[in-house]
């Protein structure tokens, strides 16, 4: 019963847990079983399962000897069920702990009960706080637990913990002694802490001037041993008209405390959100994951200031000048690149192999895994004058490390590709000749071809080893015409597919060096969103009305074995095994501001192109409403159809997608559960069969198109099937 149970699709919490269970009956160990259930994130929601996975997680926690992570399910399955009293106990006891801190002389065992508490509730960053204070305290490291260790940007936190820093808390009214405890002992640490108090509100005949207000909270700082406590002064006039300075405040104060116009930021999840709906926006960044509305009373972690200084903390080098030095030579071809040498060596064949004459540099960025050398080696073994190695100072996320690499071009112009794809041999002579006819355009776009490396299995539409050509084509027939990039980028959000034709300066397009100035100035940010290219694409599309386009391929996009990008689409997994991505040190990604919780965070495209216009939104690049005329009901179908009910992640997506649905309100909640969520969840039959192929067969289309499976032409790396493209379009 149980296996033809297991059978039926879509498999739900409770049939991941049975799962998991018989992988400890066929001799798993419980620790192999609970890293395995751990890759699994139910929304902080009571979904069918729930109880059943915590139940399983907490009893494998005991049977690892892991009590700490054992409490903190407890605690968390408590708070999903909304067992009050047991939350009331817990919270009343962290509580007095942290009186407690203040009356004491020796503080160890109070701060030791406190860490274990804050663990208990997955306050993680307070948690963190306590556990470095005490390894500095009692000269001993202390060992953090993993789910304390392992969350998005705790890395970069811990960092900006071991040293010297300036840590701005907003305290809310209903969280003094905590900002206090957590001031105190960050001032202990060596820091520079500034804690802004919201005062009472203040009633005038007349709102005063911003610089009225904040002259006035100046006045009213207050110097202690420890810490700095400023007032933000709030006031109300008698029509009930109100002004609250606190996030300008705080603006100033980083700029003025900070020789670097930089600062930490520690408050309260809610108090965040409200600062992140105000004027500073573009200059506040949350870099703490948004986990659910249960958490957001819970201190988090995130940034204040010049983005560029940001760059410059996470990198621990100068990044302000890369933006605005000199070129030394007109165009850069520029790979970041990761663990790829096999790959790498016949993309960089591509890119020598240029026809055009003149000054240009490969650059290839390197964030390789720790001890890794293979791209090193391979740029010194070609030793050739056009190809520039760097390293990344830390390994990062995708999206950091195109950043990084783009900001270190040297070119008047950039064009970024990946390691495994491929640069057409006219493509730089081309576009030199593009520019001298149109010097001013910052940004070009052009079109693609598309390459199978034979390793990669995961098109629905291309065979392994298939090359593809888009159209017939004219020998040096560029026909150069302006796209409108508003009727693009609504074209894209009612059928995503268009978002590949958004200048993302990654495949499809190039960038002036000076167009990156562009972007910081109108949006506070680079390269930001949680896809690199999708969000670039969107940035570029808002920000230039119209861009100059070539109908005329100039680079290959390639999918292969490393291709992150192109897997992101699939859901990778089979019963047993959660095929995961690759797991970066996650150092650099932005977390969900209010307005972009209206979707969850989701690896598939056409999530991230709704979340990237969302993040354009909040940044107030985009009206607030575009909000009320998107279309959410198309929005949320197309999303939810990229998942795929027979795959083990279906679960947790659709979950996820149905918590961010309640932020729509009741109404919406209803039509997405009748439409989407219980048909979805409904169970069928489920074979495993064969993958039947039904894309592209080799062909010539009506427009001139061309697929073509390159086997018997003994093709087997991007450096031939571009060599075939060339003899394909005689170009």
């Amino acid at each position: 019963m149980e296996k033809e149970r297991l059978s039926q699709r879509p498999l739900d919490l409770q049939d991941i847990v049975d799962l998991g269970k018989k992988k400890y009956e066929d001799g798993a160990s419980p620790e192999e079983v609970k890293a395995w259930l751990g890759d699994y994130h139910p929304p902080v929601s009571l979904c069918k399962g729930a109880n059943a996975y915590y139940d399983y997680m907490i009893n494998l926690c005991e049977e690892c000897q892991e009590p700490w992570e054992a409490k903190r399910l407890s605690y968390l399955q408590i708070m999903i069920n909304q067992k009050k009293d047991g939350q009331r106990e817990v919270e009343e006891k962290y509580h007095a702990l942290i009186a407690q801190y203040f009356q004491v002389d020796d503080d160890v065992e109070v701060l030791e009960n406190l860490s274990e508490i804050c663990y208990q509730t997955s306050r993680f960053f307070e948690y963190v706080i306590i556990e470095l204070f005490l390894s500095q305290h009692l000269k001993h490291d202390r060992q953090l637990h993993d789910s304390g260790r392992y969350r998005i940007n705790m890395s970069y936190f811990i960092e900006q913990l071991q040293k010297a820093s300036l840590w701005i808390l907003p305290v809310v009214h209903n969280a003094v002694e905590v900002s206090e405890l957590f001031g105190n002992l960050l001032s202990r640490m060596g820091h520079k802490v500034v804690l802004v108090v919201q005062s009472e509100v203040v009633e005038s005949d007349q709102i005063p001037s911003d610089h009225e207000l904040l002259e006035a909270s100046m006045k009213g700082r207050q110097e202690y041993s420890d810490i700095t406590v400023i007032p933000s002064i709030c006031v109300k006039d008698k029509s009930g008209r109100s002004k609250d300075i606190t996030a300008e405040l705080i603006r100033v104060l980083c700029h003025s405390e900070s020789k670097t116009d930089y600062a930490n930021v520690l408050t309260a999840g809610e108090n965040f959100d409200l600062l992140q709906e105000t004027k500073i926006k573009r200059d506040l960044e949350r870099l703490s994951r948004y986990e659910g509305e249960l958490f957001q009373k819970y201190m988090v972690f995130g940034r204040i200031g010049d983005y560029m200084s940001y760059l410059e903390q996470i990198y621990q080098r100068p990044m302000r000048n890369l933006l605005d030095m000199d070129s030394s030579c007109k165009y850069s071809i520029v790979i970041p690149a990761r663990n790829s040498g096999k790959y790498l060596h016949h993309t960089l064949r591509t890119c020598l192999n240029q026809r055009y004459q003149g000054e240009y540099e490969i650059l290839v960025s390197d964030n390789s895994a720790e001890g890794n050398t293979e791209i090193w080696e391979l740029c010194q073994k070609m030793n050739d004058k056009h190809i520039r190695y760097i390293r990344v100072p830390r390994e990062v996320e995708p999206v950091k490390s195109m950043e990084y690499a783009a900001l270190n071009a040297r070119g008047e112009y950039f064009l970024i590709v990946g390691s495994d794809d491929g640069v057409l041999p006219w493509a730089l002579q081309v576009l030199d000749q593009v520019v001298s006819k149109f010097p001013d355009e910052p940004v070009i776009k052009w079109d693609v071809g598309n390459y199978m490396w034979p390793d990669y299995d995961g098109s629905e539409v291309f065979r392994a080893n298939m090359v593809f050509v888009p159209c017939k084509y004219e020998k040096n027939n560029y026909k150069p015409f302006w796209t409108q990039m508003e009727n693009i980028l609504v074209y894209a959000l009612q059928s995503p597919g268009y978002m590949y034709t958004l200048p993302s300066g990654y495949l499809n397009s190039c960038y002036k060096k000076s167009f990156l100035r562009e972007v910081l100035t109108r949006t506070g940010r680079l390269w930001n969103g949680l896809c690199q290219d999708i969000y670039m694409g969107t940035v570029a599309s808002i920000l230039k009305k119209k861009v100059l386009t070539i109908h005329y391929p100039m680079v290959i996009a390639a999918q292969s074995g490393i291709s992150l990008g192109a897997k992101s689409n699939f859901m990778f997994d089979n019963d047993l095994e959660i095929q995961k991505n690759e797991k970066f040190l996650q150092c650099g990604l932005s977390a969900l501001s209010p307005t972009e919780r209206y979707l969850p965070e989701v690896t598939m495209d056409y999530g991230l192109l709704y979340q990237s216009v969302l993040r354009m939104i909040s940044l107030g690049v985009l009206p607030e409403e575009l909000l009320e005329i998107m279309d959410w009901k198309i929005i949320y179908k197309n999303i939810s159809e990229q998942f795929k009910t027979d795959k083990i992640v279906y679960d947790e997506l659709i979950n996820k997608l149905r918590y961010a649905a309640t932020n729509l309100g009741e109404e919406f909640l209803n039509w997405f559960d009748e439409e989407i969520y219980n048909p979805g969840r409904e169970k069928k039959t489920y074979e495993e069969k064969e993958k039947v192929y039904s894309g592209w067969e080799d062909t010539v289309g009506e427009n001139g198109c061309v697929a073509l499976t390159l086997d018997k032409y003994g093709v087997k790396n991007i450096y031939d099937a571009v060599k075939m493209f060339e003899l394909i379009t005689e170009l």
